[in-house]
């Protein structure tokens, strides 16, 4: 009788103490989000809403997931039961909100509500990191490479502009401290990078257009006083800044470590875009683009092109230049006051002569590329439809251009 008393003292040992050691394996996590529920779903597979008690076991890694209608998503992904520690997990859901803009174009960077956020992965984006913490966040532009955000702040009595690198978004940088003022207010445009990512420019109400390197930004590298528009060349080594149709157009080139005044031209027109050899500038009328010149910035800004519009042109899309760098199309969009009808034309031109070619047979929208050889342009041809797309369609030159 006392032996079977103590074998069963000591399989009831057993039993409690196999209990007690598979208690501890066992995970019990509590999941709580706010400000809604949301679903649940562990390695991809929906297990319940929140509140949501997980208990699991064993060391396998594994993904959880929490998914809400109008809110982010957000993943935590566990590779031991030590990433719990037992603790429970009380989430706070982002919103997505209907003012959210996206910064890059993969949505990877958004504005939202005023606040920037970062999706840790684009291409699935279940967690995201709050970038800025500053309320009224204005005029969030990203850097060419991706990689530096600016944006403006607005305060109670004066505005500030900052930048951060993406990589490091914990150190902001503010810009231009020295002409932080009350009277700097925010206009169209405040802030822009350089096509080499490698200046910042910056602009208020009252204030001069400041160039600053993006390492040093509170470094003013070149001030213009009453300017009114400006232009990088492809390569971010020009600048074309618009003062007024009185003044007219000043070109600055950075050499040696320096920007310096290399020509400038008093006509009463605004730069469009740099060629790729830098060696011409585009300029359109300033008030309602009813001409497209063509200046030879080597030669003094020489005029080495002018074409006038037939009616008001809306907007002069950039030219297109051929490979061989000789050429150039453009297609602006011509509205007729009279029958009120809007037409897309095709414009060619040449650099090196006054020879220019216009074809009216399409709606032509925009200028996409030239092909190989420079015998044919794709183009963008506006449908005028709200079910057709616009098409692209492939152009021939005109053979007096090819000469």
């Amino acid at each position: 009788m006392r032996k079977w008393l103590l074998l069963s003292l000591l399989i009831i040992v057993l039993v409690g103490l196999g209990g007690y050691l598979v208690y501890q394996t066992i995970w019990r996590t509590e999941i709580t989000t706010s400000p809604v529920t949301a679903q649940v779903f562990l390695d991809g597979k929906y297990v319940g809403n929140t509140p949501y008690v997980l208990q699991t076991f064993g060391k396998q890694p594994f993904l959880i997931e929490l998914k809400a209608d109008g809110f982010f998503p957000v993943s935590y992904q566990f590779k031991t039961q030590n990433h719990l520690a037992q603790k429970d997990l009380a989430i706070k859901l982002v919103p997505i909100y209907y003012r959210c803009s996206s910064i890059s174009e993969d949505w990877s960077v958004s504005l939202c509500d005023n606040t920037l956020f970062k999706l840790q992965d684009p291409s699935k984006p279940l967690e995201v990191s709050r970038l800025s913490h500053d309320q009224s966040v204005y005029y969030t532009v990203l850097s060419p490479d991706g990689k530096l955000i600016a944006y403006a702040t607005q305060g109670p009595q004066y505005n500030k502009f900052w930048l951060f690198s993406l990589d490091h978004p914990e150190d902001v940088t503010q810009l231009f401290a020295d002409i932080t003022t009350d009277t700097a207010l925010i206009r169209a445009m405040p802030l822009q990078f350089s096509p080499n990512s490698q200046w910042i420019v910056y602009t208020g109400q009252s204030g001069p257009w400041i160039v600053a390197p993006v390492t040093h930004p509170q470094d003013a590298a070149l001030k213009v006083e009453n300017a009114h528009l400006i232009k990088w060349s492809k390569d971010g080594q020009w600048l074309a800044i618009f003062l007024s149709q009185e003044k007219g157009t000043e070109i600055y080139h950075y050499t040696d470590n320096r920007w310096t005044l290399y020509t400038s031209t008093s006509l009463p027109d605004q730069p469009v875009a740099f060629s790729f050899d830098n060696r011409y500038l585009f300029t359109e009328d300033w008030y309602g683009s009813n001409w497209l010149n063509v200046f030879d910035i080597a030669h003094q800004m020489q005029l080495v092109q002018h074409y006038s519009l037939e009616g008001d042109s809306d907007q002069l899309f950039n030219p297109i230049e051929s490979l061989d760098g000789r050429a150039f199309a453009i297609a602006p969009n011509i509205y007729d006051s009279k029958t009120r009808i809007q037409t897309g034309i095709l414009l060619f031109g040449r650099f090196d002569n006054d020879l220019k070619v216009e074809l009216k047979d399409d709606n032509y929208a925009e200028v996409l590329y030239w092909l190989e050889g420079d015998k044919q342009v794709a183009t963008l041809v506006e449908s005028k439809s709200a079910v057709i797309p616009d098409l692209m369609k492939i152009v021939d030159v005109p053979a007096d251009l090819l000469r």
